[in-house]
Order: C-alpha cells, then sequence, then structure tokens
C-alpha cells in the first residue's frame, strides 16, 4: 500500500508561507468584525453564530487577495471555508478546545472522508512536482477579548468507536496579534512519515 508522504509541520507552514499571511489577516479581520459586531449591538454572546460571522468575513478577506485568485474555492452551508491551493485542500473549522487543536466528530461524510488521509490520492514527489494532495485544515479559537489563535493540522483518521482524531500533527500558527509563545508540534522527527497523535473529540449529543 503506497503511504502519503506527509511534510513535517514546519515545512508545511514553509510550502504555505505565499498565502499564510492573508489567511491569518482573514481570520484577524472576522475575528474583530464579528466581536465589534456582537458589542455594538449588544447582543449575548452565541458560539455558532460567531463561528458563521466570523469565517464569513474571513471567507471574504480571503477570495479577495490576488494570490487565490486561482485558488479553487468549494460551498459549503454556515459559511463554511474550503479551497485547493496547488496540491493542499484546506478546510477551516473551530476548535473545541481553547488551548489545544481538537476536531470536532465529523458531521458529514465529506467531512469524515477529509479526516481519512488514506482515502486521498498520496502526494508522492516525481520528476515533474508533487502528484496527489495532502489534506490540511486551519483551527481557531475566538478569545472573548476578540483575539484568536490558530493552529495548522494535517489530520491522519477518525476512529469512529474511540470517537478520536488521529493527527500526524499539529503546529500553532504564530502573529503578533496572538498571546501564544513559541509554537508547539507533537513531533520533531526529521522524518516525512510521522506517527499520528490521538486526541479525544467532542463527542456528539
Amino acid at each position: 500500500m503506497i503511504k502519503t508522504r506527509v511534510p513535517r509541520p514546519e515545512r508545511a507552514l514553509k510550502i504555505l508561507e505565499p498565502i499564510m499571511a492573508d489567511i491569518v489577516r482573514g481570520c484577524e479581520h472576522g475575528a474583530t468584525e464579528t466581536i465589534s459586531y456582537v458589542r455594538e449591538k449588544h447582543l449575548y454572546r452565541d458560539a455558532s453564530a460567531e463561528a458563521m460571522m466570523l469565517k464569513w468575513h474571513a471567507l471574504n478577506y480571503i477570495r479577495t487577495q490576488p494570490l487565490f485568485s486561482e485558488a479553487s474555492f468549494s460551498h459549503f452551508s454556515l459559511c463554511g471555508i474550503g479551497f485547493q491551493w496547488k496540491k493542499y485542500p484546506i478546510r477551516f473549522w473551530k476548535s473545541t478546545e481553547s488551548d489545544l487543536p481538537v476536531l470536532r466528530r465529523p458531521s458529514s461524510e465529506n467531512m469524515r472522508k477529509f479526516y481519512d488521509q488514506a482515502t486521498q490520492p498520496p502526494l508522492l514527489p516525481t520528476k515533474r512536482g508533487l502528484t496527489g494532495t495532502l489534506n490540511l485544515a486551519v483551527l481557531y479559537w475566538l478569545e472573548n477579548n476578540g483575539t484568536i489563535r490558530l493552529w495548522l493540522v494535517c489530520p491522519k483518521s477518525f476512529d469512529e468507536t474511540a470517537g478520536t482524531t488521529n493527527f500526524n500533527w499539529w503546529i500553532a500558527i504564530q502573529s503578533p496579534a496572538f498571546s501564544q509563545e513559541a509554537p508547539t508540534t507533537v513531533s520533531q522527527s526529521d522524518e516525512l512519515a510521522i506517527e499520528p497523535k490521538q486526541i479525544q473529540t467532542e463527542k456528539e449529543g
């Protein structure tokens, strides 16, 4: 069985460097617009509504940036964000934890397939460049003060029985607006084949 070649987290950030600044600015823009609206209208805090507002503003910002002119955007309900940039399908989701990137239980078959790298064409180097794809996700957490935490996540699979998501790795995405310290990763291996890290997902119901 051919295994997907998984770049180390630092390498993945380097590959995505041309668009990462726009992703960060888009998410920060979404956070600012969302919190400003809630405060201006004196609304009570609603995590689901805020998630939609944040992603809606972020998506509108990202789509207007020149580097995304050739990206292939998908259409998802509830202002979901998804696009393919080069060989990397990227999705945006809210983390279920404030201090760790935790993927929630997949709510659709498409999400379940996205978690499972084994169902994707393997990302392999060839003489003409990379072939196949590697699924990546940007997870976020919106703080009460309007700042936002971001992580880049490389999912591996979802275990339905255990209710856990296997990660190849995750790494914090840094920004001057973040209150985090140095990036934390689940592996410092120099190898492309990285062992998965099990993190408990939020249970349904």
